[in-house]
């Protein structure tokens, strides 16, 4: 965990469950900072933790050859508006 300050205001950052959490403390007090970091660490502890997203592979055609990356799935209607417009742009997709 690390505090520093922005103006007069400190504010922290640490890293929980492969996240980044970087918040202010919105105090000009470095004490109260160290126990709203304290704090806002045991809220992440207390609750419960997002499922980790699951990287899907695709498969991409690039000019030097085919690749492969991975890619977040998206849980919108994104996915499927890309697709479209995928296929309408590249032929034999």
């Amino acid at each position: 965990m690390s505090l520093f300050r922005r103006g007069d205001v400190w504010w922290y950052e640490f890293w929980f469950a492969g996240r980044r959490i970087q918040e202010s403390s919105k105090s000009i007090s470095k004490t109260v900072a160290k126990l709203s970091a304290r704090a806002r660490r045991t809220r992440e502890k207390a609750a419960p933790s997002p499922s980790t997203p699951i990287y899907e592979k695709a498969s991409t055609s690039t000019r030097s050859g085919t690749g492969s990356v991975l890619q977040k799935p998206v849980q919108n209607g994104t996915s499927f508006r890309l697709a479209a417009h995928a296929r309408a742009t590249l032929p034999g997709l």
